[in-house]
C-alpha cells in the first residue's frame, strides 16, 4: 500500500465516523477529512464506499439504529404538547427529516402542526419532500422565519443552540 492509499483510507473513516455521529453539513465533513474541496471529497468518497457521503448517512439512517432516540424524542414532544389545543412545533435544524418524521406521525393524533427549518436547501428539499404534511423551510436557527410566540415546543437536536431565538418563538 502506498502512502496515498493510506492516507485516503484514515480519511475515509473520519469521514464515516463524522457522517454517523453528526450532522455537519458534507462540506464540512471534507474540511475535517482533509478535504478542501468538498466535490472531490465527494468524488473520492463515492469511489472508495460505492454511495455519495449523504447516501451513506441516508442508509445508515434507513437501517433504523436511531430509530429508538427518534421514538423517543417524539415521545417527549407527545408529553410536553399534550392537552394544547392545535399546538404546533418546530424542528429547527431539520436536516432531511429523518427526526421529523417521527415527530410528525407521533404528533398527528393532536391535531399539530409541525415547522422545520434548516440550513441546506439541499436537506430542506428532502425533509419537504418526506414529510409531505410538515412545512419546511430554508432558514438560519439564529433568524427563524417564525413570529414571536407562535410555536408550542422546539426541537434543535444537531442544529447549533440558539437560546435567544428559541425563547423568541416559544409560547409562555
Amino acid at each position: 500500500m502506498n502512502f496515498l492509499s493510506y492516507l485516503t483510507g484514515i480519511r475515509m473513516e473520519k469521514a464515516k465516523q463524522l457522517l454517523l455521529a453528526t450532522a455537519l453539513p458534507i462540506a464540512e465533513i471534507s474540511a475535517q477529512s482533509g478535504y478542501g474541496d468538498y466535490r472531490v471529497f465527494t468524488k473520492v468518497f463515492k469511489k472508495s464506499e460505492g454511495v455519495t457521503p449523504s447516501q451513506y448517512r441516508r442508509d445508515f439512517l434507513e437501517k433504523g439504529y436511531y430509530a429508538p432516540f427518534a421514538q423517543a424524542v417524539a415521545a417527549a414532544a407527545v408529553r410536553h404538547l399534550a392537552g394544547r389545543e392545535k399546538p404546533v412545533l418546530l424542528d429547527a435544524g431539520c436536516g432531511e427529516g429523518y427526526y421529523t418524521a417521527a415527530l410528525a406521525e407521533a404528533l398527528a393524533p393532536q391535531n399539530s402542526e409541525i415547522l422545520a427549518v434548516d440550513i441546506s436547501k439541499f436537506a430542506a428539499d428532502k425533509c419537504a419532500k418526506r414529510c409531505k404534511d410538515v412545512r419546511c423551510a430554508v432558514a438560519s436557527v439564529y433568524h427563524l422565519p417564525v413570529g414571536t410566540e407562535s410555536c408550542d415546543g422546539v426541537v434543535s437536536l444537531f442544529a447549533p443552540y440558539c437560546g435567544e431565538e428559541y425563547r423568541r418563538v416559544q409560547r409562555g
